[in-house]
C-alpha cells in the first residue's frame, strides 16, 4: 500500500478525477469554505492499491489538552471514494496501513459521515455503523410519474400553494442571500439552536462562487414577499438540500413543499439522477423523516465510520466524560470539545420540530 497526504487544490481535484462520481462534499472548493467556517485543514488521503485506491476526503483538527490532532468530515455526507480494481483479500491490509500511517502521523482518531451512494461496500461492512435512513427523489421518469409518487396530502397542500399565488424560482442575487439569511437565522433562534449551526455570509458566498459545483438558492414568494428559502447544491448526478428556512407568519403553508417540487423539477430537467432530502431528526424515522418520505419511497442507509487510532492517547482524552455518551469521538462530548452533530438542521413547517438533513 502506498499512502499520499493531499492539500492543494490541483492534486485534489486529479485525485478525486479518479473517481467514477462524487459530489459537493468531496471536493476542494467545500473543504477551503469548511477551513475557513473554523472547521478544520483540508487533507485528502489516497490509499493505493496494486490496481485502484480509496480516497479519503477530511479535515485535521487540533485537540484541546493535546498536542495531537485528529480527523472529522466536512459538514454533511462525504464518505471515502474508491476506484480502480480492488480486491476484497486487500482490505484488512488497507485499513491496517491507513490506520498504521494516521497513528504515526499523530492522529488520536477518524470520524466521517458516509455519502448514500457514494460509500464503497468494498471497505467492508464492518467499517461502517448504521446512523438511520436518509429519503432521495430518484429523477428519472417523466413529470407526471415523478409527481405521482408523492403521498396525497403534499399534492394537495401543492395545489393550494399554487392557488394562494405562491411561486418558487432560483434567485442567487444578494437579495435573496439577505432573505434566505433573515429566514434561516430565524428558524434557528427559535429553535435555541447552538453557534454551530449559524454561518457567516462569507460562507455563503463561498458556496455561491464555488467553481467544482453549483449552488443555488431557491425562494418561495407570496405577493411580492420572500417566506421560504433554501440552498441547494449541485453535482454530479446529485442534489443535496444542503440548509433552509421559513418565514415565521407562514410557516402554517408550509411553502417548503413547493420548494422541493421546483427544485425537483429543475433538477429533472437538467440531467440530474438523484435530489437527496436528508432524514429525520437525530437519525430518528420521526414526523420529519416522515414529511420527506411524502415526496418519494426511495431511501438510504447513512452510515458513519469510527476509529480509534491511538486508544491510550484516546482514553487518556476521555477522562472525566460520561461512558454512556454516544457521541465519537468521546472526548469531544464535553462542553469545551466543541462537539459537533452528526446531522445538520434546516427549517421546515410548524408541527415538523427540529430539522436535521
Amino acid at each position: 500500500m502506498k499512502i499520499s497526504e493531499i492539500s492543494s487544490k490541483n492534486e485534489w481535484d486529479e485525485a478525486l478525477a479518479k473517481a467514477a462520481h462524487h459530489d459537493f462534499y468531496h471536493t476542494w472548493d467545500f473543504h477551503l469554505i469548511s477551513q475557513r467556517n473554523g472547521e478544520g485543514d483540508p487533507v485528502l488521503f489516497e490509499v493505493r492499491t496494486p490496481h485502484g485506491g480509496v480516497l479519503f476526503p477530511l479535515l485535521s483538527r487540533p485537540i484541546a489538552g493535546s498536542s495531537r490532532r485528529d480527523l472529522t468530515s466536512v459538514y454533511g455526507y462525504p464518505s471515502p471514494l474508491s476506484y480502480g480494481l480492488i480486491d476484497r483479500a486487500e482490505i484488512a491490509g488497507l485499513w491496517d496501513s491507513f490506520l498504521s500511517h494516521l497513528s504515526q502521523r499523530g492522529y488520536v482518531s477518524l470520524f466521517s459521515r458516509c455519502h448514500p451512494f457514494l460509500t464503497p461496500e468494498v471497505l467492508g461492512e464492518d467499517a461502517y455503523q448504521p446512523c438511520g435512513r436518509v429519503v432521495v427523489i430518484p429523477l428519472e421518469g417523466s413529470e407526471e410519474q415523478q409527481r405521482a409518487a408523492y403521498r396525497t396530502n403534499h399534492k394537495r397542500d401543492l395545489r393550494k400553494l399554487e392557488r394562494l399565488g405562491v411561486v418558487c424560482q432560483a434567485d442567487d442575487s444578494p437579495r435573496s442571500l439577505a432573505d434566505f439569511m433573515a429566514h434561516y437565522e430565524a428558524t434557528m433562534r427559535s429553535l435555541n439552536a447552538a453557534p454551530y449551526y449559524y454561518f457567516s455570509r462569507d460562507y455563503y458566498q463561498g458556496l455561491l462562487a464555488a467553481e467544482s459545483f453549483a449552488t443555488h438558492i431557491y425562494s418561495c414568494s407570496l405577493e411580492g414577499r420572500v417566506i421560504c428559502s433554501g440552498i441547494f447544491v449541485f453535482c454530479d448526478q446529485f442534489v443535496q438540500y444542503h440548509l433552509g428556512g421559513t418565514a415565521p407568519d407562514f410557516v402554517h403553508l408550509a411553502p417548503t413543499k413547493l420548494m422541493f417540487d421546483t427544485v425537483r423539477r429543475d433538477a429533472s430537467r437538467l440531467g440530474y439522477q438523484y435530489f437527496c432530502l436528508g432524514g429525520g431528526h437525530g437519525s430518528q424515522e420521526d414526523s420529519l423523516f416522515r414529511f420527506k418520505a411524502g415526496f418519494s419511497s426511495l431511501v438510504r442507509d447513512f452510515r458513519l465510520i469510527r476509529k480509534i487510532v491511538d486508544h491510550d492517547e484516546y482514553q487518556r482524552l476521555c477522562v472525566g466524560v460520561a461512558d454512556d455518551t454516544s457521541y465519537f469521538p468521546r472526548y469531544r462530548a464535553t462542553p469545551h470539545g466543541e462537539r459537533q452533530p452528526t446531522h445538520r438542521p434546516d427549517a421546515q413547517p410548524a408541527g415538523i420540530g427540529k430539522v436535521w438533513a
